[in-house]
């Protein structure tokens, strides 16, 4: 059966419509420009595209044995874990070995750019899947649902890879965040009920309030984008080291992350207290 051409446009439509809006900046309130070559956002596009099949295999291994979600503890942990980190992970590692070695990719706001186009791509691909089975009035609901969602995860992600642009590291604090809103969003979605859709919508609704405000804010940090590179001038220095007491470092450990923030050192704390976090989730649903 040949796909129908009216379903795949109304599928990718919010996608492009969403893309648009984040590429251009308006210039003396006269005309539009596109700061970053065209082709840069195409092939972010792409990656989502890739990130998308990417995770369609994560979760089929994921998902080998089925889980048994048998309360709202196992629900958690199947959508932070079985849907958000295996799609936000796939789009993190291909920006991040991809995209990331751009000439283009250098300012602050080019993270929520390259971010949101990959997030989008995927959300064009996973759309296409489920209107071609469910109809036009699968893509008037996801149009202003998952869709909206995967552009503002990639907004999330973006925008903490843009500032990770200025100091060394991977930029895990932005894997970490769009994983626990992708999470968040899927544990509402899968439920049936008033409450869950209500706060479903809100939470939308709140994450494009936060998108807005951080795009405006990576904005003034880019003069690509009409904002000034007061931030680039500042290159980043590593706070100095003084000397702790050990003792009260391996007492404070036993909150996990707490003694490694004593320590400064804070991206470790980041881990420890992220995998102190999991387990008490694992455990919980146990």
């Amino acid at each position: 059966m040949t796909p129908d051409p009216v379903l795949i446009a109304a599928a990718v439509a919010p996608a492009l419509i969403f893309l648009a809006v984040v590429s251009v900046r308006l210039e003396h309130k006269k005309r539009l420009l596109v700061p970053r070559p065209l082709w840069t956002i195409a092939l972010a596009l792409l990656m989502g595209v890739g990130a998308a099949l990417l995770a369609l295999a994560i979760e089929q291994l994921l998902t080998v044995k089925p889980w048994a979600i048998s309360n709202l503890g196992t629900l958690a942990l199947f959508t932070l874990i079985g849907v958000g980190l295996a799609e936000e992970g796939a789009k993190f590692l291909l920006m991040r070995l991809g995209l990331w070695h751009l000439d283009s990719f250098k300012e602050r706001y080019d993270g929520i750019l390259y971010g949101a186009a990959v997030g989008l791509g995927f959300g064009a691909t996973e759309n296409i899947i489920y209107v071609l089975n469910g109809g036009i009035d699968t893509a008037i609901v996801r149009a202003f649902t998952a869709v909206p969602m995967h552009g503002l995860l990639g907004i999330v992600l973006g925008y903490y890879l843009g500032k990770t642009k200025l100091s060394p590291g991977w930029g895990f604090t932005a894997l970490w965040w769009a994983v626990v809103a992708h999470g968040f969003y899927d544990f509402l979605a899968f439920q049936n009920s008033p409450l869950a859709t209500f706060s479903l919508f809100s939470f939308i609704l709140w994450l494009a309030w936060w998108s807005f405000k951080a795009s405006r804010e990576a904005r003034r940090f880019s003069p690509s984008w009409g904002g000034s590179d007061e931030e680039l001038l500042q290159p980043y220095t590593p706070p100095p080291i003084q000397e702790k007491s050990p003792e009260r470092a391996a007492l404070l450990s036993l909150i996990p992350g707490v003694g490694q923030f004593y320590n400064q050192e804070p991206e470790k704390g980041k881990a420890f207290l992220k995998v102190g976090i999991f387990n008490g989730l694992l455990l919980g649903a146990l």
